[in-house]
């Protein structure tokens, strides 16, 4: 079971939420061809997350391996619509997921959640469409 505590430190990129390490802070370069700023790296998971261009380590969620990289793209794909579309402005858009998936509305954002969430997500986001 994770600690609160631990829990805190793998929202901030700080620890690896695969393998519990502590991550490394780097510029992005190391994972991309060129830099696009400062990003919290593990090495062994090949998983990241960069940090809010406004702070010089705040990170923009949690750090994603490949097949999470690919659900956070998919949920913003078929989430951002919800609010970009005037349906709901965007803080309204997150209050209702965050009553849709029964999450914490501090801990609603997609860059905290998880495989499954994101596929949840997905789902809840492409019925709210129809």
């Amino acid at each position: 079971m994770t600690s609160e505590a631990e829990m805190k430190e793998i929202f901030e990129g700080k620890i690896c939420p695969y393998c519990k390490q502590p991550t490394e802070f780097v510029d992005s370069s190391e994972v991309y061809r060129e830099s696009h700023g400062m990003i919290y790296l593990c090495r062994p998971c090949r998983a990241w997350v960069g940090i809010h261009k406004d702070s010089e380590a705040a990170a923009l969620g949690r750090l994603a391996n490949a097949e999470l990289r690919e659900w956070k793209k998919k949920a913003h794909d078929a989430f951002d619509p919800i609010w970009k579309s005037n349906l709901m402005n965007r803080e309204q858009a997150y209050d209702w997921l965050s009553e849709k998936l029964k999450v914490p509305r501090h801990y609603t954002h997609i860059g905290f959640f998880g495989v499954e969430t994101c596929k949840k997500l997905v789902t809840i986001s492409k019925k709210e469409l129809e």
